[in-house]
């Protein structure tokens, strides 16, 4: 351990718009500065994860695997306070960043996982923080408490962390108390972080930090923050966040820049001592610092199974499935042979391709997907008068899936070879793709309409994946009756819009509306927000050419329950 540490709290290309750096490269700077474990923790995903986890294991470094989520109580709370505090930062400023008290309230918070079930932990926070997106996935102090447990360990974070806040504002009692409150449920995986980026709140905080070690006993820990790999390549950080503002170098020199730290690059051990020395922290306290990232590295083995089955089960019983399985084979098989889709000329060619590939399937442990497929199609899609394509890829080289009705296509006849599907030395999973040639839309608990059938003012069921649909059908019956429409969306936490003028040319935009010059005077953006974070499609407003009187709203809604509602008005 000696002259070396581990890098905690840093971010690749999968922060967007922030990390600079790739992988590859945070591996070989890791290996340089004889690093014997690594941290990444990107912006509010784990997009990277496991492409981080597989190159620090071929290379022989310890990956642990983190986070920095972003916390926003406001957002849970009261959600309008919430839309009005963001609508008037972005009057007061074009800069959307979190990082070094910038404004945007969210705060940040670095979570690591010790194993695998941590990993989970971090995975579902993320997921929940994806479900209530705006501009960042965001969760928030109860989540967090809730969802972590001892599979994970937590630091304090960065100066816009929910702790540090606390502290720069001068809530002192309130930082002190919600330490106290992470401290009573993590205990010894909870440290105070310190970094040395040369930022006078930044050393305030570590010298809070070094009074409460040495009261509380709660251990201190160096970190990085790390958004590139190598000293020089903040000038590449400086031109995306340029690109980013929509401005050039000539409009916003690096001086502009609102970073004022340039050493966000993975720092050798003696880079980081004199930083130490630099800032005025004491090298006793540093040294434990340092030691406390060897006992973080220490805490964390990660090991993900590969290949591992996780399909659903049909039902629990392996024996039974199997038994089912092969017995809808068997009775689809001699259907399909009264009914002359099998040719009984051909009947043993035909039986011995079938027991050859139940043989591979059962072998491989995969006949409750193949069960599951037939249920979903015959049970369902078949039955409510859906259809699928004749067979996609690989799958089409399957009798099995021909004989079940999965696909349409007959891979003896057309010569198609089943190990290109699945064979026994194949490891990976194999998979059907499914393509329909509808979307059935559920209206209450029995019924199912296609598009063609729905009607305005049904209650649809069917969550994100029927919208779109929907949205597609009322474009058509718009344009049909030569409506302009005004389709208002949120893209990636920015508002947009498309717009169809009257010759049915569709214009893409974000931000601020712009709209075609021929249909400006016609066209007025009318947004509701939805309390759902499900719901994706704000509004779509359509105006008549021929009488502006007639100006309707098609609002659309998700309710808790996850149903929305096409309602029209007018106004």
């Amino acid at each position: 351990m000696t002259n070396t540490y581990v890098p905690l709290h840093g971010h690749s290309t999968y922060s967007i718009g922030d990390g600079v750096t790739k992988i590859e490269d945070i591996i070989k700077r890791a290996k340089t500065i004889n690093a014997p474990g690594i941290a990444l923790t990107e912006h509010g995903n784990l997009c990277s994860f496991y492409k981080f986890y597989k190159a620090c294991k071929e290379n022989d470094i310890n990956p642990i695997i983190g986070c920095e989520l972003y916390s926003n109580e406001l957002y849970f709370s009261n959600h309008d306070a919430f839309l009005e505090s963001k609508r008037k930062s972005k009057e007061d400023s074009s800069d959307d960043s979190d990082e070094y008290g910038h404004s945007g309230e969210n705060k940040h918070f670095i979570v690591y996982a010790k194993n695998y079930e941590g990993l989970r932990n971090i995975i579902q926070l993320s997921n929940i923080g994806y479900f209530n997106f705006y501009r960042k996935p965001l969760v928030n102090k109860n989540l967090i408490l809730e969802k972590l447990d001892n599979n994970n360990i937590i630091t304090t974070g960065c100066l816009n962390s929910m702790f540090n806040i606390e502290f720069a504002t001068g809530n002192i009692s309130g930082a002190l108390d919600l330490i106290k409150e992470f401290y009573d449920k993590f205990q010894d995986d909870m440290y105070l972080e310190l970094q040395l980026n040369g930022i006078d709140l930044q050393n305030n905080v570590n010298s809070v930090y070094k009074k409460i070690y040495e009261r509380v006993g709660i251990k201190p820990v160096i970190s990085l923050d790390y958004h590139y790999a190598n000293k020089d390549d903040w000038y590449i950080q400086y031109l995306l966040y340029v690109i980013k503002q929509r401005k050039t170098v000539k409009e916003m020199t690096p001086d502009n820049w609102f970073y004022g730290v340039r050493n966000l690059y993975i720092k050798s051990y003696d880079e980081l001592r004199e930083l130490a020395e630099e800032n005025g922290m004491d090298l006793e306290f540093f040294d434990i610092a340092v030691k406390s990232t060897h006992e973080i590295n220490s805490k964390v083995n990660i090991e993900i199974k590969q290949y591992q089955n996780n399909f659903p089960k049909f039902i629990e019983s392996k024996e039974e499935s199997i038994r089912i399985f092969e017995e809808k084979l068997d009775k689809k098989f001699k259907e399909k042979l009264n009914n002359g889709l099998i040719p009984k000329e051909k009947e043993s060619e035909y039986y011995e391709r079938i027991k050859y590939e139940k043989s591979v399937i059962l072998d491989k442990n995969f006949q409750d997907y193949f069960l599951i497929l037939d249920d979903m199609l015959t049970n369902f899609v078949y039955k409510n008068g859906g259809a699928t394509g004749a067979g996609r890829g690989s799958s089409g080289g399957s009798l099995v899936l021909f004989v079940l009705d999965i696909t349409k296509i007959d891979p003896i006849k057309h010569d198609l070879i089943f190990a290109r599907f699945l064979n026994p030395d194949r490891i990976d999973p194999a998979d059907v793709d499914c393509l329909l040639s509808t979307t059935l839309i559920k209206i209450n608990n029995d019924t199912y309409k296609t598009l063609e059938e729905l009607n305005i003012g049904d209650n649809i069921l069917n969550g994100s994946n029927g919208y779109s649909k929907v949205i597609n059908k009322f474009v058509r019956d718009i344009r049909e009756n030569e409506l302009v429409l005004e389709l208002v969306l949120i893209n990636n936490g920015e508002l947009g819009s498309i717009v169809c003028n009257e010759n049915h040319k569709f214009i893409d935009f974000y931000e601020n509306v712009v709209i075609a010059k021929d249909v400006k005077e016609l066209l007025k953006l009318k947004s509701y927000t939805s309390d759902s974070n499900y719901c994706t499609v704000i509004a779509i407003n359509v105006v008549k050419f021929k009488n502006i009187k007639h100006l309707k709203f098609i609002d659309i809604e998700l309710e808790n329950d996850k149903t929305f509602q096409v309602v029209p008005f007018e106004i």
